[in-house]
């Protein structure tokens, strides 16, 4: 089972950045017309995210519990209205129980990086602003394990989550606090399905397919530039 240091999750990242970073500068070319030069251009927002799953699966009715982590993403407006914002956070971590069995199965942490186009609302008050964005989110799962529960029944165990893409949705506001600073809220539905694989002693290879779906919230602030 692979493990999962800082130094592997930070390099994640700035591999994810250095992907997204061509595709934002070829939209600023693509749209001359709405280049924008106002101090909101950039935008680094973080706070408190928290990933509340709906989750349902095919067999032992699976259910992934709620996990709050720090959340942090960076936006660009191309102009007033238009553009684009990375989601990332630390690993979130979640317990998996089976309400068939009547307990708990097992545990894994993913990684929700999610790339969102936004259109801002011009609501002539400079102090609020409403928006929304349509998106693709990439999760990937990692540090998989199964309880000493689950295992008493199965006997020696691994699990395994595959990585999922999906549409996401969202709805948020800035509050302005003075030239930089603002208070933000945000909440996203994103499309989680994976398929989870647990290799077992007793029961042989268990296959699951988990819709996740969750929910996920995140409130905070945020510092332009």
């Amino acid at each position: 089972m692979p493990s999962y240091t800082n130094r592997h999750i930070t390099s994640y990242i700035l591999n994810l950045l250095r992907k997204v970073s061509p595709a934002i500068g070829l939209a600023a070319i693509l749209y001359p017309s709405i280049a924008w030069s106002d101090s909101d251009q950039w935008q680094l927002r973080f706070g408190a995210a928290t990933v509340a799953p709906s989750s349902d699966s095919d067999i032992l009715s699976l259910d992934v519990e709620d996990d709050t982590q720090l959340g942090l993403s960076v936006v660009y407006k191309f102009s007033q209205h238009f553009g684009v914002e990375l989601l990332l956070a630390t690993p979130f971590k979640h317990q998996i129980d089976s309400e068939d069995l009547g307990i708990t199965i097992g545990e894994t942490q993913h990684l929700p990086p999610t790339l969102s186009a936004q259109y801002y609302f011009d609501l002539k008050n400079d102090a609020i602003q409403p928006y929304i964005g349509l998106g693709l989110n990439y999760t990937t799962f990692f540090e998989e394990d199964t309880t000493s529960e689950f295992e008493a029944i199965a006997g020696d165990s691994d699990l395994s989550l595959d990585d999922s893409f999906g549409l996401t949705a969202q709805l948020g506001v800035d509050i302005r606090l003075n030239h930089h600073w603002k208070l933000n809220a945000a909440v996203w539905q994103m499309d989680i399905d994976s398929s989870a694989t647990a290799e077992t002693a007793n029961l042989g290879n268990v296959n699951i397919d988990v819709e996740i779906d969750p929910i996920v919230y995140m409130i905070g602030a945020s510092y332009t530039f």
